[in-house]
């Protein structure tokens, strides 16, 4: 009874660490967490944990003047030999205050976990520390961040050019990158898409100079660029639909073009 005591005060102690960590990593690309290592593990729920209690126990004794036996802590947790040891009356008594007192350390650790998160992110630290890792590469790629905290903000739109394999060939597909999950393999998952056109990578121009001989050679590849949009190009079909979404297996490689993110030449 006393080790099943013990191991549930520890979950108990553990808990502001477990939330903290949950809120640090928490991304909505993300289905479930990103594989760690087992010691990456316990120093992300055991040093905020710790740090927690420890600040919450010096605000305890000195603006309350309450005094946190600390005694009574170790003789649960480690099973006293000696049931004497154990001060039930001050146990059941302090059982209220410790309810809270967890719950808004829960609460705190919540909002730090997601205040760390803006803050690596804001400044791309988890490139530079891999302790703070918060995504892998996919991540960082397709959400922009690769480019830098300064870049990163400026973007205003995402395009890709996702090229998939089928039963009717290659396909390619553009469109407005709107969502995408990744898997706990740190994988990409889908793809999700909007404004999107297909069309047959068969169908790719020779060249851009067969299609504008009129035009002087340095300026043909530009004004192509500018003349032949999606909306007036026979080689590209509009598909209906908000969101169109593609699975990884079917993709074969991805280009991708950050939209107001750099200046223009």
């Amino acid at each position: 009874m006393n080790i099943a005591l013990g191991a549930l005060l520890l979950f108990l102690l553990f808990i502001p660490g477990l939330l903290f960590r949950t809120a640090f990593l928490k991304s909505d690309s993300l289905k479930s967490n990103i594989d760690t290592t087992v010691l990456n593990e316990l120093l992300f729920v055991s040093v905020p944990a710790l740090v927690l209690h420890l600040c919450g126990m010096l605000i305890v004794e000195a603006y309350l003047e309450v005094e946190v036996r600390l005694d009574q802590f170790y003789y649960l947790i480690t099973g006293a030999k000696d049931s004497t040891q154990i001060d039930f009356e001050v146990i059941k008594s302090s059982l209220p205050g410790f309810t809270g007192y967890l719950i808004l350390a829960s609460v705190v650790a919540v909002s730090l976990g997601m205040i760390l998160q803006r803050v690596v992110i804001h400044w791309d630290l988890d490139s530079k520390y891999p302790f703070l890792r918060l995504s892998n590469e996919w991540e960082r790629l397709l959400s922009g961040r690769v480019l830098g905290p300064v870049d990163h903000k400026k973007i205003e739109f995402i395009q890709v050019d996702v090229l998939t394999s089928g039963d009717e060939g290659d396909m390619l597909y553009c469109g407005i990158l709107e969502k995408y999950t990744l898997n706990s393999k740190v994988g990409l998952e889908n793809i999700y898409m909007s404004s999107v056109y297909r069309r047959r990578l068969s169908s790719d121009y020779q060249s851009a100079s067969s299609l504008a001989p009129e035009l002087p050679k340095e300026e043909g590849p530009n004004l192509m660029t500018d003349v032949l949009s999606k909306d007036t190009d026979a080689r590209y079909y509009n598909m209906p639909g908000d969101y169109f979404m593609i699975p990884i297996s079917e993709v074969k490689n991805i280009n991708i073009t950050y939209y107001g993110a750099l200046p223009e030449a």
